[in-house]
């Protein structure tokens, strides 16, 4: 079941990738949101609900694990959704190790030190949210239809261009 969840999840790093300029842009790249949304929510619970079953609840680390390795690896969901599932279980493999040498003689739960380190991180990656990704202004076309630049706003009033080359395979 996970097998398949996982293979649902590879295939949608493109359209991830669209959706990241904003559901218009997304649209207007040939990305139908509603359908990726759904896809989306399959694949993930597909993952989640054995996991879950076997090893229990362990916060933070969906919410950690994945902004880290943006910042490693980039945006482009095709290499971000591998990497993070190796480092995700990089990750927990490590807490254990903590949870078991923190007390000499005891086991912490290893939801412990996944909130120790996610918890921090995850309020000030909230705290620097600043842009609005569906404040998406206008996006240009190429002379076969094809969306190569969105112009948006980001949250201190300032345009950026974000390209669609970020789509090419």
């Amino acid at each position: 079941v996970m097998i398949l969840g996982g293979l649902i999840l590879m295939r949608l790093g493109r359209g991830l990738d669209a959706l990241t300029l904003g559901e218009s842009a997304a649209a207007a790249m040939g990305v139908s949101p509603g359908r990726l949304r759904w896809l989306l929510v399959a694949g993930v619970a597909l993952m989640i609900a054995p996991a879950t079953a076997v090893a229990g609840t362990i916060g933070f680390v969906g919410l950690v694990v994945p902004h880290a390795m943006r910042f490693l690896v980039g945006v482009r969901h095709a290499r971000l959704v591998p990497a993070t599932a190796l480092a995700g279980a990089v990750f927990l493999v490590l807490s254990d190790v903590v949870s078991r040498i923190v007390i000499p003689g005891q086991v912490l739960p290893i939801g412990v030190i996944t909130a120790l380190v996610g918890a921090p991180l995850t309020l000030s990656a909230a705290v620097s949210l600043d842009a609005d990704p569906d404040s998406v202004i206008t996006a240009s076309s190429d002379a076969q239809g094809v969306t190569n630049g969105v112009l948006s706003r980001t949250g201190d009033g300032k345009s950026q261009v974000q390209w669609a080359a970020l789509l090419a395979p």
